[in-house]
């Protein structure tokens, strides 16, 4: 499901030579022939959005941004940051008992948001 979020497609073959799956602060682009990218961002990051306001109101719901036409997703360290501070159990509620549940169920979140938003079945 990650494959098809981030590319557009649920027909991606990961396996093949074309592909190359690459998990980089930066990339170098001329000597890859076709890649999906993974980048791990702050609100720095100007390729995120290039609205401040924007970029700090998306990352602080942690809503992670797919370029399905560059194979392209940004991925959230301070929202992964936010969630590691965070007590589990929170008072009054039932889930998620713990760290990995909480990020688990926040990155499943995104990837069926990103491919709802670009894919009709």
């Amino acid at each position: 499901m990650f494959a098809w979020a981030v590319t557009g497609s649920p027909f991606v073959d990961l396996d093949s030579d074309e592909v190359l799956v690459c998990v980089f602060l930066f990339m170098i682009y001329f000597f890859l022939p076709r890649h999906l990218q993974v980048s791990i961002v702050d609100e720095s990051d100007e390729l995120y959005s290039r609205n401040r306001e924007t970029t700090v109101a998306l990352m602080s719901h942690g809503v992670m941004s797919f370029k399905t036409c560059s194979w392209n997703v940004w991925v959230l360290a301070p929202y992964i940051a936010h969630l590691t501070g965070q007590q589990y159990p929170p008072a009054g509620h039932t889930e998620p008992k713990a760290f990995t549940q909480a990020c688990e169920h926040w990155f499943l979140s995104q990837i069926l948001i990103a491919i709802g938003s670009h894919t009709t079945l």
